[in-house]
């Protein structure tokens, strides 16, 4: 059975959508009436979007109720890349002491997936890859882990958009091969090893390109 979005949900996901593609780029005003009518909604679903992009900071809302888009900043994508670092860190450990079988299987299935397909930095490339870190965050049975890194991933969609146009390369991204030694890892129970394949796969990702590239030029805003 597929549920349907409520009129709020969609113009949330709509507004994240513009957002995290550039279409509204950092800084840009957001003007309610003109995305109500684009969209297809009223203002009252527009505004509870907006309240809700506001406590992602995504978007500020001023007091004359005028809003624009965050900028990217280094801070924040310095803060990210370390709440990621040490929540990705703690998954693949636990991953490795409390996966099952069925975790491996699944793992599996979506590297599978990964390797038959043009692995660029396209949206399928980066759906595939949040997938597959998913599963890993799934296998270390611990819910509020894998809710708190969904958050986490929302939050750096902008920057790993951003890490893609600021690398401006469309070639194969470096960390392939590490998926498949994620996965033998589980398998082996090396939590020691794949703490540090982690660190160093989260340090080189898409985000960590991103703080680099905000870190040797001026705060987008």
């Amino acid at each position: 059975m597929t549920l349907v979005p409520t009129k709020s949900e969609y113009a949330y996901l709509q507004l994240r959508k513009l957002i995290v593609s550039g279409v509204l780029p950092p800084g840009s005003t957001i003007n309610q009436d003109q995305l109500s009518t684009d969209l297809g909604v009223s203002t009252t679903p527009i505004r509870e979007a907006l309240r809700r992009l506001s406590a992602e900071n995504f978007v500020v809302i001023d007091a004359h109720r005028d809003t624009r888009v965050v900028g990217l900043s280094e801070s924040e994508a310095r803060d990210l890349l370390e709440v990621r670092t040490t929540l990705e860190v703690l998954a693949i450990r636990l991953a490795c002491e409390r996966a099952t079988t069925a975790n491996l299987i699944t793992l599996e299935h979506l590297f599978r997936q990964m390797s038959h397909r043009d692995y660029r930095l396209t949206d399928n490339a980066l759906n595939a890859h949040r997938q597959f870190h998913h599963a890993i965050h799934l296998a270390s049975q611990n819910q509020a882990l894998h809710a708190t890194l969904v958050r986490v991933y929302n939050q750096c969609d902008r920057y790993v958009r951003f890490g893609i146009e600021a690398s401006r390369t469309s070639a194969v991204t470096d960390d392939f091969s590490e998926h498949e030694r994620f996965i033998e890892l589980i398998r082996d129970r090396d939590s020691r090893s794949a703490e540090e394949l982690m660190l160093s796969h989260v340090e080189n990702s898409l985000l960590g390109r991103a703080l680099l590239h905000l870190s040797s030029n001026e705060v987008l805003a």
